[in-house]
């Protein structure tokens, strides 16, 4: 029972880091504003007002551009795992 549960968890820790490699290179492709939105806000843990503060725009600004991030990565990922389920 060990050995499948090791075995299992080999293959979502493998996945994972694969799928955490697909994030990477999406947040990379990003353009330089949406991506320094998103880094701020979403891995570096500021608020929407302090990531704003920090950019010098509106909130609203920042809001678009995370919106514009989110849309983008959600796609980017999607095709990633659609890719990558395949060659499975």
């Amino acid at each position: 029972m060990l050995t499948v549960m090791f075995g299992l968890h080999s293959v979502a820790a493998t996945t994972n880091s694969e799928l955490d490699s697909g994030v990477d290179q999406a947040i990379n492709k990003l353009h330089d504003d949406v991506r320094v939105a998103v880094m701020l806000r979403d891995v570096q843990g500021l608020s929407n007002q302090e990531a704003a503060d920090t950019l010098e725009v509106p909130v609203s600004t920042l809001q678009v551009r995370l919106q514009r991030g989110s849309i983008t990565l959600l796609y980017s990922v999607e095709s990633y795992v659609a890719e990558h389920s395949k060659a499975d």
